[in-house]
This record gives structure tokens, sequence and C-alpha cells, in this order.
């Protein structure tokens, strides 16, 4: 079983070849952009009987993939009220996530 844990953002992520997950979408991803991806913090790589574990990330496993699709994700509302003021406030909230499939998982 060959698998990563990479980090995107400020979240960490176990991904595996051909899984897809769902990352906050990147403020460097533009439309047009080529479909490929690659992770940049690579923390944890297991192939087999084989661990490695970086000291901040390593450097000689590549983690690539491809961008597939923009969704949302479920909307969160908020509800705000002062009592006998005659106060009220709905707020509601839809985060944007960049859904990437990854590709392979590469060890030098």
């Amino acid at each position: 079983m060959r698998y990563a844990i990479i980090e995107e953002g400020s979240k960490q992520y176990c991904v595996e070849e051909g899984s897809c997950i769902d990352v906050e979408l990147p403020s460097e991803r533009r439309e047009g952009d080529p479909p490929s991806w690659q992770a940049k913090k690579v923390l944890f790589f297991r192939d087999a009987d084989q661990v490695h574990i970086a000291s901040p990330h390593l450097e000689h496993v590549n983690v690539k993939g491809e961008w597939v699709d923009l969704v949302k994700g479920p909307k969160v509302l908020s509800f705000k009220f002062k009592r006998r003021k005659g106060f009220r406030k709905k707020i509601g909230h839809r985060q944007s996530y960049a859904r990437l499939r990854i590709t392979s998982i590469e060890a030098s």
C-alpha cells in the first residue's frame, strides 16, 4: 500500500494514487491554467514496508495530480438576534473548493 500525507493550504490530506480530494481554492489557480498540479509539501510517505517521515518536508517524493473541477461545499447558516430589540440577522456562507485527482506518487 503506497500513500502519502501532504500539506495543502493549512490542512493535511492522506492521499493514494487515484484518490480525489477537495482542497480550499488556492489563490494561484487561474481559469485556463494547465490541469497539472504538484504538491509542494510532502510530510509522510509509505511504500509497502518503507516509511519516510519529513523533518520539515520530503524533497525526494513527488505527488502529482490534476485539477478536476471547482466545487462548492455545504451552506453554513448563522443567525444572530438580540432579544427584546427586534434585531435579527441571517448570514450564509458557502466555501469554494478545488477537486484534485492524484495521478502519481513517486519516490526517488
